[in-house]
């Protein structure tokens, strides 16, 4: 897997992302009972996200670059997003409240100091912890020695593997502690927030620290024996995923914890090898492409449409129901008009790696 040259993109992963953000719409556009298909969405969407980043580190060596140059990107490549998107849904709550009658101020001035604290609002909880989870992982990279020139490819991955323990370890005694709620004071409930915060920080280095990991071992893995061993991982992904039940990395709610990690490494090699099988399926590779915007504008576009539907069934007496192939269709309509009038929808895709 050599790195592609600067101003291309790696096919197969903007398929895995592709992937990734298919999972995300599903998992928030589907209300009805759990079964395996809704469970695996919830549980992939985001570590798939998070290792592909990791996947990504480990193959530009970000962490040979300066301090400063390492933060100055990130700001740029990731809160500044984050701020972008937050604004455009906190200029949907008005709306939504005055225009429709839904929501309060409270929840307005709740959102607006989740955007501050970066707890995110909805999905965008996401880019805080990508922002928080990749400083953590590139400063401890800087700090643990991990360099080409200072040690073998062995070392490497040893010291990889240290961080993830590691990682997951600060992981799991932050969750246990932010799960003390009960009769705690406003100045508790603030450090709570902050911690849960810094546990998805936490949790998202050690996902990448495993992308990381995964870059380094397949380096020279022959792709036939990449794609058996993926087809063997199938089972205990899906026996994991089944008995891990229902997870939310976004409140810190897991069944298994140790099990939901390790599902997500399983999930993602699987999913790596079928995107990289020899397809141009230009309809992932889009939604890949484009999936920081998919990301920051769904939740907004599926609000409207669940708001507009319960308004028709009102005024026609006919009820509309809670479709999800309504409200994805809809959804597509209104995302594709988005990128229509940005003017990207048309742009060709440029020849990816494989």
């Amino acid at each position: 897997m050599n790195l592609q040259e600067k101003g291309t993109r790696i096919g197969w992963l903007d398929r895995v992302k592709g992937i990734g953000i298919l999972f995300v719409i599903f998992a928030h556009a589907y209300t009805g009972e759990d079964f395996f298909f809704p469970r695996m969405a919830r549980s992939l969407c985001m570590p798939l996200f998070f290792i592909a980043s990791g996947f990504l580190i480990g193959m530009k060596r970000e962490w040979e670059q300066g301090s400063k140059e390492l933060i100055r990107k990130k700001l740029s490549s990731i809160l500044r997003p984050y701020f972008i998107y937050s604004g455009v849904i906190m200029a949907w709550l008005p709306i939504r409240l005055f225009l429709f009658g839904h929501g309060s101020l409270y929840e307005i001035f709740h959102c607006l100091a989740d955007v501050f604290f970066l707890e995110g609002i909805g999905v965008l909880w996401f880019l805080s912890a990508l922002f928080i989870g990749e400083l953590l992982l590139l400063f401890s990279m800087k700090w643990a020695g991990i360099s080409g020139r200072a040690s073998s490819a062995q070392n490497q991955a040893k010291r990889l593997a240290l961080l993830l323990i590691l990682f997951f370890l600060c992981a799991c005694l932050m969750i246990r502690f932010t799960q003390q709620t009960a009769g705690a004071s406003a100045l508790l409930k603030l450090i709570l927030k902050l911690s849960r915060i810094l546990a998805r920080g936490t949790m998202a280095a050690g996902m990448m620290a495993a992308g990381a990991l995964i870059n380094r071992c397949l380096q020279g893995f022959p792709s036939a024996a990449l794609s058996r061993f993926s087809l063997l991982a199938c089972l205990p992904l899906a026996a994991g995923l089944w008995h891990n039940g229902p997870c939310d990395f976004h409140y810190l709610s897991f069944g298994c914890f140790p099990l939901y990690i390790l599902n997500g490494i399983l999930g993602f090699t699987v999913i790596a090898a079928v995107s990289r099988l020899p397809a141009k399926d230009r309809i992932l590779t889009f939604l890949g492409r484009n999936s920081l915007i998919l990301m920051g504008t769904h939740l907004v576009f599926l609000d409207f449409i669940s708001i507009m539907a319960l308004r028709l069934s009102v005024r026609t007496g006919i009820y509309l129901g809670d479709s999800l192939w309504g409200k994805l269709a809809a959804l597509l309509a209104m995302e594709l008009l988005l990128f229509r009038i940005r003017g990207r929808f048309h742009t060709p895709i440029a020849p990816a790696g494989k």
